[in-house]
């Protein structure tokens, strides 16, 4: 851990992840939101696999194939995960330093999620779950319908993920999943600013309607000093704002700042 001071202000910097978001084990993670989802759950994954076993998964669709992740045990359904061995699940070497992803389903482009009684079966036989909980089709921000995003009821923390770049668009249907609803959720805004990240993670209707547990929001896409700037100025805003904790940094330069 590195404690900066940059331009007057103090910050805690790390290149570990499970530091900056205070992770334990024992948790089930839900991410959220739109910027960096599928990124986080493998980056958890990877980090998370040093201090024991770790369950990736979905309760919505995600791409098909996956993205590499050192020893990953990938399993297409979770009836394949348990019918893998003739005897008991504990011959499976589930352990300190294995990765499995279950899926509910496979195509040939996506992966359908699990179903919540399904993902209950697994849950006890993992130190950490992580489940990407919400889908956004790449785009900058989204209105979530009635019923998203996707939250197991066993879930310890709630991970919103929002990228830096959004910040200054103009917000029009390219920018915005689901358009309609979000001008009826958040009436006609011209730019994505501070008020309008502050009201789409406070709204009954937003990005955190069906969060447990702890709730932490992350600016992700931070590799340049503007963009680490971008991040801290709304971050600061939304501190004095929210009952949610606000971190920045990059997922992809392995960078958090908290």
């Amino acid at each position: 851990m590195e404690e900066n001071s940059n331009k007057g202000r103090k910050e805690n910097r790390t290149k570990d992840i499970k530091v900056a978001w205070n992770i334990n084990k024992g948790e089930l993670i839900s991410l959220v939101g739109m910027g960096g989802k599928t990124t986080a759950l493998f980056t958890l994954g990877e980090r998370l696999k040093e201090d024991g076993s770790v369950l990736l998964s979905t309760t919505t669709k995600l791409g098909y194939p996956l993205r590499e992740c050192e020893n990953l045990h990938f399993y297409g359904s979770s009836s394949q995960f348990f019918d893998a061995q003739t005897t008991s699940l504990p011959n499976l070497g589930i352990g300190k330093g294995d990765v499995f992803f279950v899926a509910g389903e496979v195509t040939s482009k996506k992966i359908v999620g699990l179903e919540k009684e399904e993902l209950d079966r697994l849950i006890p036989y993992f130190d950490y779950t992580i489940l990407e909980a919400d889908g956004s089709r790449k785009y900058m921000l989204k209105a979530w319908r009635e019923y998203e995003p996707v939250i197991h009821p066993k879930t310890t923390m709630t991970i919103g993920i929002l990228s830096v770049d959004a910040m200054g668009k103009r917000v029009d249907e390219s920018l915005v999943m689901n358009f309609p609803l979000f001008l009826r959720h958040y009436g006609k805004r011209d730019r994505v600013d501070g008020p309008l990240i502050e009201a789409m993670v406070q709204s009954p209707q937003g990005m955190f309607q069906y969060a447990k547990g702890k709730k932490k929001l992350f600016i992700n896409g931070c590799e340049r000093e503007d963009q680490l700037e971008t991040a801290h100025q709304l971050s600061e805003y939304l501190k004095e704002r929210l009952d949610v904790e606000v971190l920045y940094g990059s997922l992809k330069e392995g960078m958090y700042v908290y």
